[in-house]
């Protein structure tokens, strides 16, 4: 008698996500498009958009990336939280906030690897925000749960 034992990696317990292609990023600046002040990027992950708005920026473009801001929501070791934005530089001097528009596909939840780009934030005393700088692609990789 053969008696065969699979075991399969749960999400909470490996930090492996349950969803394929469930990886994001901070796009890069040439991937973003303006439509009259509407600043949209595609995501990796099906049925979710990169989005922000900066108003008179009709006309400008995003020159720079400037960095990734993620909130750790549990405690500062476990790498559970929510991004809160990307920030871009754009041609006029104004500043733009890309967020991620999940639509109605995932949970809010989402995770970061803590030996990943993302550190704690020069800018902000709390230990609960983390910013990344990495203008290569996929170098603020965090993930939806």
């Amino acid at each position: 008698m053969l008696l065969s034992i699979s075991a399969t990696a749960q999400g909470q317990y490996f930090r492996i996500s349950m969803w394929p292609d469930s990886e994001e990023s901070c796009p890069l600046p040439e991937d973003i498009h303006n439509n009259a002040g509407i600043f949209t990027a595609p995501a990796s992950t099906d049925g979710v958009e990169w989005i922000g708005a900066v108003v008179d920026g009709q006309n400008d473009r995003v020159k720079n990336f400037h960095k990734g801001l993620f909130v750790l929501t549990k405690d500062e070791y476990n790498g559970l939280g929510v991004l809160s934005s990307c920030m871009y530089e754009l041609s006029g001097g104004q500043f733009l906030a890309m967020r991620l528009d999940l639509g109605k596909n995932f949970q809010q939840g989402m995770w970061i690897e803590m030996a990943s780009q993302w550190s704690k934030s020069a800018d902000v005393a709390s230990s609960s925000i983390l910013e990344c700088n990495s203008k290569a692609a996929a170098g603020c990789a965090f993930y939806l749960e």
